[in-house]
């Protein structure tokens, strides 16, 4: 009888093996839940839905790049000496738009065409040669001919001057309404 007043007035302190399973089991599934939350990489702010453009076009005889990336903008360079233009890409760009200008031979007639495009390469090359059928390279989606181009308007230039108003060509554009080119412009 004595054994029995023992047991019954034995005070309990801790779990036992089982509550401690399960409340490892809850804390397990809620880790496992939240690991790819936990190891996830923020992307950095500045790379995100950064827009931006790089022209190459002819100036008075001088072959000039521009590039502005977001809020970074470089000066106007002179590349006569390398004669070619080149245009390294920022990181995860899907897609491109290249616009070109130039002057058909045969007609004497400018012409200003585009195309949208995935983006697949880091960098493009543009030599002084290449700049004077880039758009016959690139088989645009849309070229807008002679006709539609006046000294009145000029798609290309309202599109510069609306969208990308620190562009080169755009100051040339509004200084000289007939400049034909060569000229590529890419935007993103």
């Amino acid at each position: 009888m004595v054994k029995n007043n023992i047991t019954k007035n034995r005070i309990k302190f801790g779990f036992s093996l089982a509550e401690a399973l399960v409340s490892m089991l809850v804390l397990s599934l809620f880790f496992m839940a939240t690991a790819k939350i936990i190891t996830l990489k923020q992307k950095d702010a500045k790379t995100n839905n950064i827009s931006g453009y790089f022209e190459c076009y002819v100036d008075n005889g001088d072959l000039k790049q521009h590039f502005v990336d977001g809020g970074t903008v470089t000066e106007i360079q002179d590349v006569s000496e390398s004669g070619e233009c080149l245009f390294r890409a920022p990181s995860r760009l899907p897609s491109i738009t290249i616009y070109t200008r130039n002057t058909n031979a045969v007609t004497n007639a400018t012409q200003f065409a585009f195309s949208t495009e995935p983006f697949a390469a880091d960098t493009i090359t543009i030599t002084r040669a290449d700049l004077a059928t880039y758009h016959e390279q690139l088989n645009p989606s849309t070229t807008i001919g002679p006709e539609d181009i006046t000294e009145d308007y000029d798609p290309f230039r309202v599109m510069l001057e609306i969208s990308y108003p620190n562009s080169g060509l755009g100051t040339i554009l509004e200084d000289d309404s007939t400049y034909a080119g060569p000229a590529v412009f890419i935007s993103w």
